[in-house]
């Protein structure tokens, strides 16, 4: 069970790609039909607002991303073939994509370093589509690396290194965790009302 749980996670670049893409049109069209009311709007108990969460996956990218592109920097050996997929390496990294995805419910605190800070709803949402666009032009400029074969250091746990196709799917994975996360805030009872909808 433990060997078939990394294939089970497993995407080709091109499905990466539009994983990301559809990421980026799903956290566009909910920031876009926000008001700046609503994406600071926090529930009761205390759970973070639209915005938080929107620069809470950006920041977390941007954590990523810089000792991703430092080992890709470094080089690896050649990619088997264009459609090769990205699989987590091993049961562990197939475990931690499972932690960190849109299915597991129970919460953990964030590292400080990507906790959402005095957040601007419109400088998050930037960060946000610049760090898809960067995840969307690194997949693009190693597809001849087989990022199964090349190791990055975690950032928030440096003992720990994980395959750059590891790194891919998490950065997928926490992103959607997110969006749902977000999503869920405009359910809320008392989720304040656009000016249309107070009108209608």
């Amino acid at each position: 069970m433990k060997n078939s749980e990394p294939r089970s996670l497993a995407r080709t670049r091109a499905q990466l790609a539009a994983e990301i893409l559809d990421l980026d049109q799903l956290y566009s069209a909910l920031y876009n039909r926000c008001t700046r009311e609503q994406l600071l709007w926090r529930p009761r108990n205390e759970s973070w607002c639209i915005a938080e969460c929107i620069e809470h996956v950006a920041r977390g990218i941007s954590q990523y991303v810089a000792p991703i592109r430092q080992a890709i920097i470094e080089g690896g050996p050649p990619a088997r073939g264009e459609n090769d997929p990205l699989v987590p390496g091993g049961w562990f990294s197939a475990a931690f994509v499972r932690r960190i995805g849109p299915q597991v419910t129970v919460k953990f605190k964030a590292p400080s370093k990507i906790r959402p800070l005095r957040v601007d709803p419109g400088k998050a949402f930037d960060e946000l589509c610049r760090a898809h666009a960067e995840i969307q032009q690194m997949l693009v400029e190693t597809a001849q690396i087989d990022l199964n074969r090349i190791r990055f250091k975690n950032p928030f746990v440096p003992v720990l290194r994980f395959t750059v196709a590891t790194g891919f799917l998490i950065l997928a994975a926490h992103g959607r965790r997110h969006l749902l996360q977000a999503e869920r805030v405009t359910h809320e009872d008392e989720f304040p009302k656009s000016k249309a909808q107070q009108s209608a």
